[in-house]
């Protein structure tokens, strides 16, 4: 996958996105309840699953790049969450802020202690914070959130999307987005 076409404004890397997103099933979602403010992101409504417009995805997905290359370029740093309880998701996570020099972060939302929560990502100073199930992570949000942290998270279309800087419309629970999402942003932080 070449993110340098991908970064360009140009039809041909929209044009290439577009496919690699079909090719991942960024076009389908499972949710058939959909938020008010989400409705923009859909295309058709079915019994069991709902056609999603990847166009505006695309174009978020176009912004996030940039984000991340501005950063990369500024030896910023991010923070990485991980997915809670998910083992193989959070072992995808972690490896990518690994190999990409940056912050990794896990919790439990059973049992959690705001307060703490609160002072570990004020103590790690992020500049971004990625967060690729914002339902999960919807306190580490809101942290950031009061800390103006801008956070990039995926979001089903019945997520609360209110805390995010840049959501991408996808599976907050599908290995293949996580998976696919990482790996782009891999290709960007470590070129």
């Amino acid at each position: 996958m070449n993110t340098r076409i991908l970064l360009s404004n140009t039809f041909q890397g929209f044009n290439q996105l577009y496919t690699q997103l079909i090719n991942e099933n960024f076009h389908i979602s499972h949710q058939t309840s959909v938020k008010r403010n989400m409705e923009t992101y859909v295309l058709q409504k079915h019994d069991t699953y709902t056609l999603l417009n990847l166009k505006l995805t695309i174009l978020t997905l176009q912004r996030i790049f940039k984000v991340l290359t501005l950063l990369k370029q500024n030896k910023g740093k991010i923070l990485f969450i991980g997915h809670s309880y998910n083992k193989i998701i959070n072992k995808i996570i972690r490896t990518t802020a690994l190999s990409t020099n940056q912050l990794y972060y896990n919790f439990k939302l059973e049992n959690l202690n705001y307060a703490l929560l609160s002072e570990n990502i004020k103590k790690l100073n992020p500049d971004l914070i990625i967060a690729f199930s914002s339902t999960n992570a919807l306190p580490v949000l809101k942290i950031a959130n009061t800390y103006q942290i801008p956070t990039i998270g995926i979001s089903d279309i019945n997520s609360d999307v209110n805390f995010l800087t840049y959501s991408i419309i996808g599976s907050e629970n599908s290995y293949r987005h996580i998976y696919y999402l990482c790996t782009l942003f891999n290709q960007i932080l470590i070129k």
